[in-house]
């Protein structure tokens, strides 16, 4: 699962954050697949990040039951 630029994303670690680049794929077949996310957290800017570790922003709320 890739994302594309300028989608909002999340993690449970970083927070908030929206991609900067497309999928960043590693020579090796043992390194996670990554994508340039700069990040609302000041302390982290801009880095490449594992994609597993990301999700869509408002992804978990479709999830929720209706109240």
């Amino acid at each position: 699962m890739a994302f594309s630029i300028g989608q909002r994303v999340t993690s449970f670690f970083t927070g908030g954050g929206t991609i900067q680049s497309g999928l960043i794929i590693p020579m090796d077949d043992t390194t996670d697949k990554l994508q340039v996310v700069a990040f609302d957290n000041d302390a982290l800017g801009t880095r490449a990040w594992p994609i597993r570790k990301l999700d869509r922003v408002g992804e978990e709320e479709d999830d929720a039951p209706i109240s």
